[in-house]
């Protein structure tokens, strides 16, 4: 036993530090060791193989479909302007159409009629 205000051999290592090896049954995982692999053995980078043939035959069909996909989206909505656009037009035309009717129609009070000199 230690005597007392002093560190025991056990206090001063650490796990790391220790120079016998833990047993761990079989069949079970030592959480450290694990967690140790998995440090080591982590990846540095993203690696990206090469686009063979197969793989572009392979992805050509879903390409193609994305790709008719957003056109057709775009080519909608072009088609909904347009016809917004073409809905603004034809009621500007027709309120103007509409107040020069009624100017004609119904001149204002007080108001001079054109006469010709005759």
């Amino acid at each position: 036993m230690a005597a007392r205000g002093t560190l025991s051999d056990e206090q001063t290592l650490g796990d790391e530090q220790m120079s016998e090896p833990e047993v761990v049954a079989p069949g079970r995982v030592d959480w450290r060791s694990a967690q140790t692999g998995l440090r080591q053995a982590a990846p540095q980078g993203l690696a990206i193989g090469r686009l063979w043939p197969l793989g572009i035959l392979l992805l050509a069909p879903g390409i193609a479909a994305l790709s008719v996909l957003i056109v057709a989206g775009l080519l909608g909505f072009f088609i909904a302007w347009l016809s917004a656009v073409g809905f603004l037009f034809t009621a500007t035309l027709l309120s103007d159409f509409a107040r020069a009717f009624w100017r004609y129609a119904h001149p204002p009070v007080g108001a001079v009629k054109e006469q010709t000199a005759g």
